[in-house]
């Protein structure tokens, strides 16, 4: 039998409570009815060159991208490195490392609120924001201060605040805890911090297998952490190695990653399916594919993107979206507006639009019904 609530799992996921049955459970509650509108893409910028950060918008209806759209509502730039972004209610939320700001919007991108990081927390553990996840009417948000914390939706104050570990990237919320991935800047060392705020606990844990964790999934009893791996020396040219969406298993007492499901680089989420982009650093071929969970099945995609750079899934659809750079001579122009290529569930390219520098997150401007 396969053991998942393995040592920081069990702190993570805790006892899972069953509803136990009654005449009620034969009553199926109505599916809601996604519709989506149309996509934002948000466009990271470039630091180096004093490109800021943007956001691009395709309208489905007329099937138009709108590029800049934040300054031409506003009238100023978003802000520097917008790594991160989500849509939660009326509201989009998203995140300058550069400028340590949560910028607040309206669906039409109007802004309601410019949270500063380093007003909330102080300037130490405020610095660099980086992820963004909304759960229980609360904005969680990670920052290279080491810090995890939480903002209500209403008046954006702080409602909480908790150390993690070093260079914290993506995270997940279930059952009452948060599980967070600690990088570690790349240095091979990277942890998973299991948080639990109702307690205010923070508890970081080494897992074998794992050393440069970007972001946290949970299905199920399932846990899987999306790991960037490690780089290797001059001689091996700084290849990438051991990247990969990987699931968390016990094995003799010990927390262990052994089982790579995807070898991957990035991963969206999308009804018990990873679909992934596998560009490691120094690989001459990128591959794209599908996991399903529930058959543990991979089935390869035949996609061809120049220089991927983020993944999506439409969540009425079923299309998959992927960003990427232009190229120029032959190499990713990081300084050069990218695209944004939109494909079936099943790979075949439907089409493909011009969008912003950088574009790093898709969002969907879905309405539930």
């Amino acid at each position: 039998m396969k053991k998942i609530l393995f040592s920081f799992a069990t702190l993570f996921l805790g006892a899972l409570t069953f509803i136990s049955c009654s005449n009620d459970d034969d009553i199926q509650p109505t599916e809601p009815i996604t519709i989506s509108n149309g996509a934002f893409v948000v466009c990271e910028g470039n630091l180096g060159s004093k490109i800021p950060g943007s956001v691009s918008y395709l309208d489905y209806k007329t099937g138009f991208v709108a590029n800049n759209t934040f300054l031409q509502v506003n009238g100023r730039v978003l802000g520097g490195t917008v790594n991160h972004a989500l849509i939660y209610g009326s509201k989009i939320y998203f995140v300058s490392t550069d400028d340590n700001t949560i910028e607040v919007t309206d669906r039409n991108l109007r802004s309601i609120k410019q949270v500063k990081t380093t007003d909330l927390l102080g300037k130490k553990k405020g610095i660099n924001p980086r992820h963004l996840v909304a759960d229980g009417g609360r904005i969680y948000f990670t920052t290279y201060g080491k810090c995890l914390a939480a903002i209500d939706t209403v008046a954006f104050s702080l409602k909480d605040s908790i150390q993690v570990g070093d260079h914290p990237e993506g995270f997940t919320v279930a059952n009452g805890k948060v599980l967070v991935a600690n990088s570690y800047y790349g240095t091979g060392k990277g942890t998973i911090s299991i948080v639990d705020f109702a307690r205010h606990t923070s508890v970081e844990k080494k897992v074998e297998g794992i050393y440069n964790p970007q972001d946290m999934y949970v299905v199920g009893n399932d846990i899987y952490v999306l790991d960037w791996g490690e780089y290797g020396d001059a001689s091996q040219n700084y290849a990438q190695i051991e990247a990969g969406l990987k699931q968390v298993v016990a094995k003799n007492g010990k927390d262990v990653a052994e089982t790579v499901v995807a070898n991957a680089t990035q991963a969206t989420l999308y009804r018990q399916q990873f679909y992934t982009i596998n560009a490691p650093y120094g690989a001459g071929k990128v591959t794209y594919g599908v996991y399903q969970v529930a058959t543990k099945k991979m089935t390869a995609l035949n996609i061809a993107v120049d220089s991927p750079k983020s993944i999506a899934v439409d969540p009425q659809t079923g299309n998959l979206f992927i960003t990427s750079y232009t190229l120029q001579g032959g190499w990713p122009a990081y300084s050069k507006p990218g695209y944004l290529q939109m494909f079936s569930a099943t790979g075949k390219k439907l089409n493909r639009y011009n969008v912003g520098v950088g574009p790093s997150t898709i969002l969907f401007n879905t309405e539930v019904h």
